[in-house]
């Protein structure tokens, strides 16, 4: 009938991480999905069951408005356990030429994780059938959401946008698999509506594939960080560290130099703590274990999401480690905006990104240190503020203004703009393909 609403959009979500897992790689689609649902999308997540084992859960279920279709690759992997590294969904080979040439099958397949991949495009498919899907947001943590992304919008027509949480071009590989990976992620972008990243760098590298490109930030959750009390770790001066460190945090050795000359030039080091929360207690141990530090760190388990914004808000500084791109600047990622909304003093060791250095740069508890001169002066400081009993001069207010704007609520409108527009490019331009049972086949 005319002058009816019509129905929504039905997104669909490919993402290797979802809750319950608590690291990174399931935040931006746990996030950006009930987002998205309270923006009036229909949303399915295709996603890896992270779930305990002995649940007994169903597969299909509908969280927090999103339906949430799991594949749990038990049903393939007997070792696989989901609150265990690696995080992975295939089995591991001891010997090196094996994983060589595993790496070069996954740059040129399905990605890293194979056989969740195919199991994910059968689900895909399913679903489709079941309600059709209007368009696929497809997450790189690694190229299987992609590939999954490119053989389902062959197969239907229906588009799909590439959203790079994490580069493409990450990792340390050699010319001749870097430009194997280039050739096959041109290849998969040829089919893709648009691009969505976590920071403008990478963006800019990506624009040579010929695609659109839009920034959507990885937010943060702006109602829990102010509802959470604050929670002190220790009565003694604490520095906080929330989260992991790979080849990215290329200032992580600066940062632990600094941190070791600071406590050698103190009368008792044992006045203050480094707090490590999440999978990298033993990096910082053996890190500052070469600069006389090593009783420093205080390793604690990864910790839930509103646990952690109370421990943020409690500490004395946050010490952040930009992930590093090389001559394309810095990956911005959830921790960033969660340390500067909790007002704590920021510690920033190495150069920021750029588009995050002139949003934030003015924000009073945010401080870019390049060596060690400047990281001990900051220190000192706030050291001897604590010790005299006074506030720290850098403590900014929870979730202020300029942090708030890019909470999740508004980077899924940013999100919800780009893929309201795919579709109305590609139902201007139809390219129906129907979903036959040779179709559907090519999924499994």
């Amino acid at each position: 009938m005319s002058g009816e609403n019509p129905p929504p959009l039905h997104v669909a979500i490919l993402s290797f991480g979802y809750p319950p897992i608590r690291h990174v790689c399931g935040t931006r689609a746990g996030e950006m999905g009930p987002a998205l649902v309270a923006l009036g999308f229909r949303v399915t997540v295709v996603t890896v069951d992270w779930r305990p084992s002995g649940e007994n859960s169903p597969p299909d279920v509908v969280e927090r408005g999103v339906h949430v279709v799991r594949v749990d690759p038990r049903e393939w992997l007997a070792t696989f356990d989901p609150t265990r590294a690696p995080c992975s969904t295939e089995p591991e080979s001891p010997i090196a030429v094996f994983r060589r040439l595993r790496t070069l099958r996954h740059i040129l397949g399905w990605g890293a994780y194979a056989t969740w991949a195919r199991r994910a495009l059968a689900e895909l498919v399913a679903v489709h059938a079941r309600q059709a899907v209007d368009v696929v947001w497809a997450i790189h943590g690694d190229d299987s959401c992609h590939e999954v992304a490119m053989r389902f919008s062959r197969t239907t027509g229906v588009p799909w946008v590439a959203d790079f949480k994490d580069p493409w071009n990450g990792g340390r590989i050699g010319p001749v698999m870097w430009g194997l990976r280039w050739t096959k992620t041109r290849r998969r972008l040829k089919t893709s509506a648009a691009l969505t990243e976590t920071c403008r760098g990478q963006g800019e590298l990506d624009a040579q594939f010929g695609k659109p490109w839009h920034e959507v930030w990885s937010g943060y959750d702006e109602v829990a960080m102010v509802r959470v009390p604050t929670v002190r770790v220790s009565e003694r001066f604490t520095i906080g560290y929330f989260g992991t460190v790979n080849e990215r945090h290329c200032d992580f050795p600066l940062a632990a130099r600094s941190l070791g000359v600071w406590a050698a030039g103190m009368s008792d080091p044992s006045e203050a703590e480094l707090h490590v929360f999440g999978y990298c207690g033993d990096i910082w141990r053996e890190a500052l274990a070469r600069t006389g530090a090593g009783q420093w760190p205080h390793v604690h388990e990864m910790i839930p999401r509103e646990e952690a914004f109370s421990r943020m808000k409690g500490v004395d500084v946050l010490l952040l480690l930009p992930a590093n791109m090389g001559r394309w600047g810095a990956v911005i990622g959830v921790k960033e905006l969660e340390y500067l909304a909790s007002g704590t003093p920021v510690l920033c060791v190495g150069r920021m990104a750029p588009e995050f250095r002139s949003l934030f740069g003015g924000l009073p508890q945010l401080v870019e240190a390049e060596d060690e001169t400047a990281v001990a002066a900051f220190l000192k400081d706030e050291h001897s503020r604590f010790q005299a009993g006074l506030p720290s001069l850098r403590r900014g207010e929870v979730n202020s203004s300029v942090v708030a704007r890019h909470a999740w609520s508004a980077q899924a409108q940013c999100l919800a703009d780009v893929l309201i527009g795919v579709v109305a490019h590609r139902q201007a331009r139809p390219r129906i393909v129907p979903l036959t049972g040779v179709a559907a086949g090519r999924a499994s």
